[in-house]
């Protein structure tokens, strides 16, 4: 799931700041990162 952070970062346009709201690895190996632009 890497690609939809590329189409998220290519759209944004460098003035909105970027945020991890969620981070952290479930059971060991889920990972339930999300990035959040603006």
């Amino acid at each position: 799931h890497f690609l939809p952070l590329l189409y998220v970062l290519g759209a944004w346009d460098g003035k909105e700041p970027i945020t991890i709201p969620v981070d952290g690895i479930e059971m060991g190996s889920i990972s339930m990162l999300s990035v959040q632009v603006g």
